[in-house]
């Protein structure tokens, strides 16, 4: 992978309510060892503004290129929208929007639209978190997809839904959750994680998973419900050598 970065900020002054400007130019490209041809690049030009009261938001223009050596499907259902082998150059736009993260209630919006591959996209992604005191802090999510491919008379949308928390009983002992929806996965996904800090150095970690289906009957013969589940256990030690 070969990459660089150009950047340029500046500070507008104590009067304004900016905080600062930035521009950045970005630049990635994936090269296969053997052959050296380019599996994949992207370029975007960006601009992010910052107010001083920690709001502020991001817009970026991109130019993607990737060459697929394969068939790209964009879901486990194999036969809704998929992308043939071959050459694709696209453009698509950004805009990221986002509340002060400090604040008890804080919230961000990212948008993505225009070419994707051979078709259009436009994804929606809002996310909030919610501080009650210094104990909970709660993260919902939800996130919208929708892909055509006109020429093909294919379609996607991809449909997400979840809920971080995080529970600080004290400084040594908390606990972390995540319950995930997604349509794509056809599942819900849950994950519990304890962590108990006796002292500096010294980690112990009591995990939960667990997947779940959803619309059993999609397969033959019917799904189970619980699709996997898992029960961890680790302990971790720093030391100095």
């Amino acid at each position: 992978m070969y990459g660089s970065k150009l950047k340029y900020g500046w500070i507008p002054g104590e009067s304004s309510v900016i905080g600062t400007h930035k521009l950045s130019l970005n630049a990635q490209t994936w090269k296969d060892i053997g052959s050296n041809l380019t599996q994949s690049s992207l370029m975007w030009l960006g601009y992010n503004l910052d107010l001083k009261t920690g709001s502020g938001f991001m817009f970026n223009i991109s130019h993607a290129y990737e060459n697929l050596l394969d068939t790209f499907h964009l879901s486990n259902d194999r036969v809704i929208a998929f992308i043939k082998p071959g050459s694709y150059a696209y453009n698509f736009a950004t805009i990221d929007v986002y509340s002060p993260p400090t604040k008890s209630l804080s919230i961000n919006i990212l948008s993505t639209f225009g070419q994707y591959y051979d078709g259009n996209q436009v994804t929606l992604a809002v996310s909030t978190t919610v501080k009650v005191g210094a104990i909970l802090s709660l993260d919902p999510t939800l996130e919208y997809d929708r892909i055509r491919f006109p020429t093909r008379n294919q379609s996607f949308t991809g449909r997400i839904a979840g809920i971080r928390a995080l529970i600080m009983l004290n400084n040594k002992l908390s606990v972390t959750s995540l319950v995930q929806y997604s349509n794509i996965a056809h599942g819900i996904v849950t994950n519990i994680r304890l962590r108990y800090n006796p002292k500096e150095g010294n980690d112990f970690y009591f995990v939960f998973n667990e997947g779940r289906n959803i619309e059993l009957n999609r397969e033959f013969p019917v799904l189970n419900p619980v699709a996997n589940r898992s029960i961890l256990i680790k302990y971790t030690y720093t030391f100095i050598l």
